[in-house]
Order: structure tokens, then C-alpha cells, then sequence
């Protein structure tokens, strides 16, 4: 038999949320007359997230991640008094976060945790980047305003803790997972609509003129987000999709993929090419027959689709096309290279970034301190970046080992090899055939990125890193979800089991 509440009982609570609302009324209009519209405004917004982010802890992450893929420049993002300093939201987000995770941790003994060995070590880089920083202004006095945006960046990494502490099941990893693919198609869709009107931009990214060892393609852009390392991740994800889930639908995933694709194709980053064909190369061997089959079948309706879109957008396409032979082949000639300025600019950063190790093995040399001379090289970086460089290394690895020395590269070096090789070592034991093309995928993704920051240093440049810490969480979460699971739950749960 239903049972039913009485009618006081009903009465009583009617009553209790007209008197909130009333009250909440109230005190709006209070401030309203107290203060500036527009600051009462921003601050029941303001309270509004962050009842939302408390209760879904996945919408926190995807807002991080929203905020630093390149949609509005980092200048543009609302700034939040913290001391002397103003936080952007993004970073606001992530610290309201790890103290959620705090609190969770001393109040919620009792809740599933995800266990995993490689929160030891972003906490160990954590703490080698602030003591490089503290090291770095009370040493070599470099300045503490510098000192401390790089470190903002650096802190993303406390995401990871953010994942494996507040996302506790299937479906907010799901939903984590679905609001990276929305992310990612919306900034490559960005990125052709650039190409196509010029006059579209985005105020996060840079079109320009694509050249090359000072050979410039008229009418061919070169689109560059700071969220192109999310782009990279989620198509190497969506082509593990498209080939190990048989009850997936064809042709939205491949629609999907091609936009990722037309993304990193407007990039027109050479290493990005060549490590996803690396990628591309490792998912074939390591899949099996019947998911080769289809992505054979995949590959030829996308060629179909490709072929067609070139029939009817003509001249366009086939400047692109011809822009990304030359870019590949002529540009990655050693005739061509020898005159490409980056690729001297590179090598001359290696020297002396090699040197600067030599010298300061243990702690390296300070977050943002410079690491070698000025060299008549500057002049093109400051024409083209308006600033100086000579803290910045090409190779992510050599500038953390610069900055912090190997105390600071062990721990993120074993950071992402642990997590790309528990991912490829578990994913075929996965029941959920989501959940093995997303571990395989996140981790090819993240073998292929390994490898490309030895030339662009995604790793520790720029916002848009938080991608790695989050994809390495999920990765983590789904291992801890899979079968076998349930030996690894905390005692408390065990016994209420």
C-alpha cells in the first residue's frame, strides 16, 4: 500500500520554502541596495556554481577545462581578489575543488575512494614545483610575480586529486567523459569555421598565415588553440570508440572523429602528425582483427566523405591539402630544417638547457628563472611571442629538469609512463566495451603526447595542460570501477556490503 504524506506535513514544508524564498527575497534586496547590481549579481552566480560543482564534481572539471581551451583569452576570464593576486576562474574552481576533496577525505571515512598509485606522485611534483619556486625568488631573485604565474599553470596537475577524489561513479565519469568530447568538437568546429571566415576569431587562439622556413602558402591559415592537446586526446579516444564498440553507430562517431581530425590538421603541427600516426600504428597491432575490419570500413566512408566535401568546396581544400604535403614532407626535409629558425632556436635551447642540468642536477635552477644568455636568436622570439624566452625550453622534460631539477622530472616522468602502462596492461580485461576504447584510447593518447613534448611543452606550458591530469583521473577511476573492484573499497564499505 502507497503511503502518502498527511496534509500538515505537507502544509508544514510548503511553508518552509515559502519562508526561504521570502527570506532569500529579502536579503538579495538588502544587497542590491547596499551594493552594485552587477556585484550582487556576480555573486549569487557565484553561489549558484558552486552548489552545483559541490554536487556534481564532474561539471566543476569540465568548466576548468571549458575555461583554458582557448574559447576566451586567459585576460578576458573574470578575476577573483585573492591577497596581492587575482585568481582567474579557472584556478578558482580548482582550489574550491581540492578543498572539497580535503573535506571529504577527513568527514567521509566511509565513501569509496579511488586508490591508485600515482597520487603519491603528483603530490611529490607538487611539492618539488613549490619548493623550485620558493628556491627560485629567495636564491636566484627572480621575480615573484613571474615566479608565481608559472606555478599557477603548474598547479592544474592538482586535478588528478580533484578526479580520483570526487568522481566515485560510472556515470560521472560518463558525463566527465561526454563534456570532453563536447569541449573538443566545439574547438575544432571553432578552428574550420576560422579557416573558412578569416574574419571569425576566437580571442583564446591565433590564425595566421601558415609558413615554413620563411615560405609562406597564401590563403592557408594556421589555426592555434591552447586546447589542441584536448583535440589530440579525444580523436585517438574516438578512433578506439569507432573500432571496439561494435553496437556504436557508425556514422555519428565518424563525423566526431573528422571534426577532431580537421582540427589537428589546421594546427598544422608537424609532431602531432607524426605521433598520431605512431599512435594510429600501436592501435592496429594491439586491437585485433575484427575491430581492423572496422576501421577499414570506417576509413573508407570517411575518405568518401572527405572526397566529397572536396568536390564541392573546390579551390579551399585543395590549398590545404597541397599546404599539408609541403608541411610534411618539404618541411620536415633536413635542407628545409637547417633554415627553419624554430628548429635552430631548438637545438641552440637544448645546449644550453643540457648545460644548465650539468650544473644544478638535484633542484635545478628555480621556477621562471632564465637558464641561459641572451643570443642574437632572441630578436625573432620577441618579434613573434613579444617577450622574452630565455626561461623557455621547447622540450618539456628539459625545462622541468631545469626548474626543478630531477627531483621535479621523477615524479612526472613516472607519472605518465605508470598511467599509460597500467592503461595498456588492463584495458583488454575491461567488460564495458566504452570503457576499454576509453582506457586504450587515453592511453595512446597520452604514449603519442609523451613523445611530442620533447618538441612542444604542452606538459608544463599553458593551461590547457589540465587535459592530462584529468584524462589520467578518468583513466584511473574506470581501472578502479572494472572488475576486481570491489576487493580494493575501503574497509568501512566492505563491511556495510
Amino acid at each position: 500500500m502507497l503511503a502518502y504524506r498527511s496534509w500538515p506535513s505537507w502544509a508544514w514544508l510548503r511553508l518552509r520554502w515559502a519562508v526561504a524564498a521570502v527570506a532569500v527575497g529579502a536579503l538579495l534586496g538588502l544587497l542590491a541596495a547596499r551594493f552594485s547590481p552587477a556585484l550582487v549579481i556576480a555573486a549569487v552566480a557565484g553561489g549558484v556554481m558552486l552548489v552545483v560543482i559541490l554536487r556534481a564534481p564532474e561539471v566543476g572539471l569540465l568548466a576548468t577545462m571549458l575555461l583554458s581551451a582557448g574559447f576566451v583569452a586567459p585576460t578576458s576570464l573574470p578575476q577573483v581578489p585573492f591577497g596581492p593576486f587575482d585568481l582567474n576562474l579557472a584556478e578558482v574552481i580548482v582550489l574550491v575543488q581540492l578543498a572539497h576533496v580535503a573535506w571529504r577525505g577527513l568527514t567521509r571515512r566511509g565513501a569509496v575512494r579511488v586508490r591508485t598509485p600515482l597520487g603519491g606522485l603528483v603530490v611529490w611534483f607538487l611539492f618539488a614545483v613549490l619548493l623550485s619556486a620558493m628556491r627560485a625568488v629567495l636564491l636566484y631573485s627572480t621575480d615573484l610575480f613571474f615566479v608565481i604565474s608559472r606555478l599557477r599553470v603548474l598547479l592544474f596537475y592538482a586535478s588528478f586529486l580533484v578526479v580520483v577524489g570526487l568522481i566515485s561513479t560510472r556515470r560521472q565519469a560518463r558525463r566527465l567523459v561526454g563534456g570532453l568530447y563536447a569541449i573538443a568538437v566545439a574547438l575544432a568546429l571553432a578552428a574550420v569555421a576560422q579557416a573558412v571566415y578569416p574574419s571569425f576569431r576566437l580571442s583564446g587562439g591565433q590564425a595566421a598565415t601558415l609558413a615554413t622556413a620563411g615560405q609562406a602558402h597564401e590563403g592557408v591559415l594556421r589555426v592555434t588553440l591552447p586546447g589542441l592537446p584536448l583535440i589530440y586526446v579525444m580523436l585517438v579516444v574516438s578512433v578506439c570508440d569507432l573500432a571496439l564498440r561494435d553496437g556504436a553507430r557508425l556514422l555519428p562517431s565518424l563525423l566526431r572523429a573528422l571534426a577532431l581530425g580537421a582540427g589537428i590538421v589546421l594546427a598544422f603541427q608537424r609532431n602531432y602528425w607524426l605521433t598520431l600516426g605512431l599512435v594510429f600504428g600501436a592501435a592496429i597491432v594491439v586491437i585485433g582483427g575484427r575491430p581492423r575490419r572496422r576501421i577499414v570500413r570506417a576509413v573508407a566512408a570517411g575518405l568518401l566523405i572527405v572526397t566529397l566535401t572536396a568536390t564541392y568546396a573546390g579551390g579551399d581544400i585543395t590549398r590545404y591539402a597541397v599546404a599539408t604535403r609541403d608541411r610534411l614532407l618539404w618541411g620536415l626535409s633536413s635542407r628545409t630544417l637547417i633554415q627553419d629558425r624554430s628548429a635552430q632556436m631548438r637545438l641552440l635551447e637544448t645546449r644550453y638547457a643540457l648545460d644548465s642540468i650539468a650544473r644544478h642536477p638535484l633542484l635545478g635552477i628555480g621556477i621562471g628563472g632564465y637558464y641561459r644568455p641572451a643570443v642574437p636568436e632572441d630578436a625573432y622570439w620577441r618579434e613573434a611571442g613579444g617577450r622574452s624566452l630565455r626561461y623557455y625550453v621547447h622540450n618539456a622534460y628539459l625545462w622541468i629538469a631545469v626548474k626543478t631539477g630531477v627531483i621535479g622530472l621523477a615524479p612526472l616522468v613516472a607519472f605518465l609512463a605508470l598511467a599509460v602502462a597500467r592503461g595498456l596492461a588492463r584495458w583488454r580485461a575491461l567488460s564495458d566495451p566504452w570503457e576499454r576504447s576509453l582506457v586504450l584510447g587515453l592511453s595512446l593518447a597520452l604514449m603519442g603526447q609523451a613523445v611530442s613534448n620533447i618538441v612542444t611543452p604542452n606538459l608544463v606550458e599553458a593551461p590547457a595542460l589540465v587535459v592530462y591530469p584529468i584524462a589520467i583521473g578518468v583513466s584511473e577511476v574506470v581501472l578502479f570501477q572494472s572488475s576486481g573492484a570491489d576487493a580494493r573499497r575501503t574497509p568501512a564499505r566492505e563491511a556495510g556490503a
